[in-house]
C-alpha cells in the first residue's frame, strides 16, 4: 500500500511539472507575429527600414503589402507613396509600384538622356535607374542613408526612380486632387496631375506617364 500511494504521488508530481509549468501554445511566439503571417526572414531584405530611417517593415511590394499588412481600402479611396525631394513631398500612386530598394551599383548606359544614371539587374529583370530630381529640374546630389529606389512598372517595363527619402502611404479620396499651384515651374509642371491637402501638407502627386515619356517635347 505504501509503495502504491508512493508511485501514486510520483506521477502526479511529475503531471504537474509537465502540464502547468509547460508554456500554452504560442507562448514562445514574439510580440507582432502572428499566426499565418509572412515571417521577417521571408520577406525582401529591401524592405528593411524604408521608412525615416526606421526597422519596421511598413512598405513592402504591392501584392505583399495589400494581403499582409495593408487593411481593406474603401471603393471611394486611392494610395499612393509620399516621399521626399528636397524640402518638398511628392507621391505617386501605389498601384505602380513593385518596391523600394536601397541604391545598388547601377551600370552606366552611354548616350543615355542625361537623367539616366544607368541600369541595375534586379532579380534577373533590367532596372532602368532615373535620377527624379534631375527629372524635374533640380539639381543632382549624392546619396545618403535615407536615398531610395522606387522601382514601378510602366508599359512592360521597369523603371528606379532615385528619391531623397520615403515618407509615408498616404490614403485619399481621389475627387480630393487639386490642380497644380502656378506657383511651380513650368518644367515640373509638365509632370504633375495635381496635388492633395494631407494632414497640413501639401503632396505633390506626379504622372508616371508623363514622367517616363523621354524624348517627347515639353
Amino acid at each position: 500500500m505504501v509503495d502504491e500511494r508512493r508511485e501514486r504521488e510520483r506521477r502526479a508530481r511529475a503531471a504537474g511539472a509537465g502540464g502547468a509549468g509547460a508554456p500554452p501554445p504560442g507562448a514562445n511566439r514574439r510580440f507582432g507575429e502572428r499566426r499565418g503571417a509572412v515571417t521577417p526572414g521571408a520577406l525582401p531584405s529591401a524592405l528593411e527600414g524604408i521608412v525615416d530611417g526606421s526597422d519596421f517593415l511598413s512598405l513592402t511590394a504591392e501584392e505583399i503589402y495589400r494581403q499582409s499588412y495593408a487593411p481593406a481600402v474603401a471603393p471611394d479611396r486611392a494610395e499612393c507613396l509620399a516621399f521626399r525631394l528636397g524640402e518638398e513631398e511628392y507621391a505617386l500612386d501605389i498601384e505602380v509600384l513593385r518596391e523600394i530598394i536601397f541604391p545598388p551599383p547601377v551600370t552606366i548606359v552611354p548616350r543615355a538622356p542625361e537623367e539616366v544614371v544607368g541600369v541595375l539587374a534586379l532579380r534577373g529583370s533590367m532596372v532602368t535607374v532615373v535620377d527624379l530630381r534631375r527629372r524635374l529640374g533640380f539639381g543632382s546630389q549624392g546619396a545618403t542613408g535615407r536615398t531610395r529606389i522606387l522601382v514601378v512598372h510602366h508599359e512592360d517595363e521597369l523603371y528606379g526612380l532615385i528619391v531623397d527619402a520615403v515618407s509615408e502611404v498616404v490614403r485619399y479620396v481621389p475627387t480630393a486632387i487639386e490642380p497644380p499651384p502656378p506657383t511651380h515651374r513650368r518644367m515640373e509642371s509638365d509632370y504633375v496631375r495635381g496635388v492633395i491637402y494631407h494632414e497640413q501638407r501639401l503632396l505633390i502627386v506626379l504622372e508616371l506617364d508623363r514622367l517616363l515619356a523621354f524624348g517627347e517635347a515639353r
